[in-house]
């Protein structure tokens, strides 16, 4: 990404931020404001209860100051020094807030509303609804322009907080709020009402129905650390499951949750260390942990709700697996405070690799041809044939003829061309590294590398996991892809990235069955990276392993015909160079010809069984091509005479009577034609007719 391009990003992450915070310090005052309204009406109905009263004043005075909010709610009613104050106590009958809570159906909406938007939680709100805006054209989030969003799911809507700051936003829905809670659905409910694109329902995640049409994107806030941990996670993993079948193919879920960094000895749980930097093991390829700022790590963090409601501990890398598991791709990853993770992924575009896998017809076996890529070794042009092969592939996997050239950003808009391009590398043992050789549809001239070396890309990770379980990789990977940040640290030349637009590459290896041999790879550059298929484990990845296997044999094949016409062609070229080295020195033409004169005397029986003039000349037409003196001789058109003599002579034919014929026979093997089709065509026939009445 060139420089300019990454200043117009930042700058407009940051104006989004802005934006955001905005909102959520205007909805904070208003609901603070309600707040301060609720408690002293109820005071003033009790008549005794003075605190209710107190901490209303207390509320409307810190009103504008997020820090004061945070820490009156913090001292009187989440954590206070002392559990039986009356104050404590009046406050925490008001707002539902009692040890023993085993829902949220016990606590007050209108509470929820602002502690949700206080520090550090107002940071993790403006986080999570940041990707959201970024992944929405800039036209929909202008106030008034009346455009739709593509379809939001918020999971655990809660009060529905973030759907009025989105649609605040200038945000149009449709948009669906699911909560299991009843009393808190009803709430967002009726303060949504106003908007008829919002729809809010009482339903678990785990349970969701397709009675929902499907999301571009879904919001999952600080939910799913209260969904059960028993089973080996199995209600974590169903929700998860189901926010994925939710979606549509290329949408985004932003999950925010009470995620840890490490699980220690004897399962102590640590928080995230910011002044120290995080590892990026376990992440699928391509994805990186994002640190933030160092001053981050002094943010505590802040108990939303009684301790006594359900909480269910994982790591942020627990999540990570899971989250692959389920068929996600994850773009970001990265902590909000200590122990708030936030995890930015997308469903990935699987339909084309759907359709690649399964359909049984497919243009790359045809493409195979053994005589072309014979005849193109042959004429010392190795992998000139893969040329072919590489758009048979291009077309099976996108359904579209492979274009003649790259296409341009206008050429490519709206029209799913997800598949940039593919190259073919030969791996070359000796070195370790890969050599280039064909590339569809640019060519060299737009790659600005000839070779790869083993630690470099996409190509350098799928030797490494190649060659660390090769069995394992075959049987179960099949392929081996990184994003582009990844790309980015591991392959110096990142101009081809903005030459070819491309987010992701994906390493096919190609190698020998009976030993796993690395002979070479395709590398596929794919627009987005949401078309990077997985490896979740799912029935595709194993369809498409399957469908790699196969490729590969086809290739081997075809790499086995190459080395043997090549092996031949080295041959016959020593051969030759042999023969003429010899037939420049002095009195080596007739050496020569006394040694083609040896080898056509091994077929003397050729003129005993030919059944026709016609058909001896092709048989001697035939050993003259195949012979090394021959090809030599022949260079020097003088020696065509001598050499026609000396074929009478050896097949026992008088010369004089068909001069012409043994001359049509000499010269068809040197051009490579029929005996019938070269010279002197009207004087052979009348020769066949004679021998034929006699």
């Amino acid at each position: 990404m060139n420089n300019a391009r990454m200043k117009a990003d930042v700058n407009n992450r940051a104006d989004l931020r802005s934006a955001l915070r905005r909102q959520i310090s205007d909805a904070r005052d208003i609901h603070v404001a309600k707040l301060v309204e609720a408690l002293t009406a109820a005071g003033k109905e009790t008549q005794a209860d003075s605190h209710l009263e107190w901490f209303a004043t207390q509320l409307s005075s810190a009103r504008r100051a997020p820090d004061l909010l945070r820490e009156l709610f913090r001292t009187w009613l989440i954590e206070p020094p002392d559990d039986h104050s009356p104050t404590v106590m009046s406050l925490r009958q008001f707002f539902g807030w009692r040890e023993g809570a085993v829902d949220f159906d016990d606590l007050r909406p209108d509470l929820l509303d602002v502690i949700y938007l206080l520090p550090p939680r107002d940071y993790a709100v403006v986080e999570t609804l940041l990707p959201v805006l970024e992944h929405i054209p800039s036209a929909l989030i202008r106030v008034g322009e009346g455009a739709a969003n593509p379809g939001l799911l918020d999971v655990g809507t809660g009060t529905g907080v973030l759907m009025r700051i989105l649609r605040a936003s200038g945000v149009k829905g449709p948009y669906v709020g699911i909560d299991p809670a009843r009393r808190l659905a009803r709430y967002a409910s009726e303060t949504l009402q106003q908007f008829t694109d919002v729809k809010v329902t009482t339903e678990r995640i785990e349970d969701l129905q397709e009675q929902h049409p499907r999301f571009q994107q879904v919001v999952c806030y600080m939910v799913l650390h209260h969904v059960s941990d028993q089973n080996d996670d199995e209600d974590y993993r169903r929700a998860l499951r189901a926010m994925f079948d939710q979606m549509e193919e290329g949408g985004v879920l932003v999950y925010t949750d009470k995620l840890w960094a490490i699980r220690g000895v004897g399962g102590t749980l640590y928080g995230f260390d910011f002044i120290t930097s995080a590892t990026r093991e376990d992440l699928e390829s391509g994805q990186e942990l994002e640190i933030l700022p160092a001053e981050l790590d002094a943010v505590r963090s802040f108990q939303p709700h009684p301790k006594s409601v359900p909480e269910y501990q994982r790591t942020w890398k627990d999540a990570a697996e899971k989250l692959s598991h389920a068929g996600f791709l994850i773009e970001r990853a990265k902590p909000l405070n200590e122990c708030v993770f936030q995890f930015v992924c997308r469903k990935p575009q699987l339909s084309s690799w759907r359709k690649f896998a399964l359909n049984p017809k497919s243009e790359f076996p045809n493409a195979l041809e053994r005589r072309k890529i014979v005849a193109d070794a042959n004429r010392q042009a190795p992998y000139q044939w893969t040329f072919k092969c590489l758009a048979a592939l291009y077309e099976d996997i996108t359904g579209e003829t492979c274009p003649d050239k790259l296409l341009t950003a206008e050429e490519t808009v709206g029209k799913g061309h997800f598949l940039r391009g593919i190259a073919y590398f030969s791996w070359e043992k000796a070195s370790r590294l890969f050599l280039v050789r064909r590339a569809r549809p640019f060519d060299f001239h737009v790659l600005s590398y000839s070779h790869v070396h083993a630690g470099w890309g996409s190509l350098g990770r799928m030797v490494e996991e190649f060659e660390a379980d090769y069995e394992d990789y075959i049987k179960r990977k099949g392929y081996t892809c990184l994003t582009r940040d990844a790309v980015q640290r591991t392959l110096p030349f990142l101009g081809d990235i903005d030459t070819l637009r491309y987010e992701a590459a994906m390493a096919v290896p190609i190698y020998r069955p009976e030993d796993h041999e690395m002979r070479g790879a395709f590398l596929l550059y794919l627009a987005k990276r949401e078309y990077v298929p997985l490896h979740t484990g799912s029935l595709l990845q194993a369809d498409l392993v399957t469908k790699f296997q196969e490729l590969n044999r086809g290739m081997n094949d075809a790499l086995d015909w190459q080395e043997e016409a090549l092996d031949i062609q080295n041959s016959a070229d020593a051969v030759r160079r042999k023969w003429e080295k010899l037939v420049q020195a002095p009195g080596g033409e007739d050496l020569v010809i006394a040694k083609l004169s040896l080898e056509l005397s091994e077929h003397e029986q050729t003129e005993k069984t030919a059944r026709s003039l016609s058909d001896l000349g092709s048989r001697i037409q035939a050993l003259l091509s195949s012979s090394e003196c021959f090809s030599v001789l022949d260079e020097r058109q003088r020696h065509t005479g001598k050499i026609a003599v000396l074929v009478a002579a050896r097949f026992g034919l008088a010369f004089d009577d068909i001069r012409d014929n043994i001359l049509s026979a000499v010269g068809a093997a040197a051009e490579g034609c029929s005996p019938l089709s070269y010279r002197c065509c009207a004087l052979r026939q009348a020769l066949l007719e004679d021998a034929a009445q006699q």
